[in-house]
């Protein structure tokens, strides 16, 4: 199987639209990717679905484009339990059983959400970060890193 090292449709964004087009929705539970109630091949979530999973949401981030789709990560409450017929599975288990672009946006949305959770405290004064607007990153007002 050839992979390409770059997802050719996708183009990528932190800004999220005010309205979102034909979303789809790459949602974890801690480390564990969710799977929807839907058979065949990994896909991700669509709106109707992440409603339907009824599990708290903790963070969601804007990925940006793939073949104008809007792409979020989103990462459920990690103990809440998920409605019947959806499943947690670990990320290497969807490769060779999903859309290659699936496979990489994926993987990103997993190490942003990990990003977003390990940086909400300054790793120099323990204080609070806040998100900034003109790209993604964490700022601490306490010691202005």
């Amino acid at each position: 199987m050839y992979w390409r090292t770059e997802p050719p449709q996708f183009r990528s964004d932190h800004r999220r639209p005010e309205k979102l087009n034909k979303p789809m929705y790459f949602c974890f539970q801690g480390p564990q990717l969710v799977v929807g109630t839907a058979g065949g091949p990994w896909r991700p979530l669509n709106a109707v679905e992440i409603l339907d999973a009824n599990a708290p949401i903790l963070a969601e981030h804007y990925l940006g484009q793939l073949d104008g789709n809007d792409c979020v990560a989103v990462g459920f409450e990690p103990e809440s339990p998920l409605n019947e017929g959806y499943s947690k599975i670990g990320l290497r288990q969807i490769l060779g059983n999903t859309e290659e672009e699936y496979f990489y946006l994926a993987g990103r949305a997993f190490q942003i959400l990990d990003w977003d959770r390990t940086t909400r405290f300054c790793g120099s004064c323990g204080s609070p970060t806040t998100s900034q607007d003109a790209d993604r990153s964490k700022f601490c007002a306490q010691c202005r890193l």
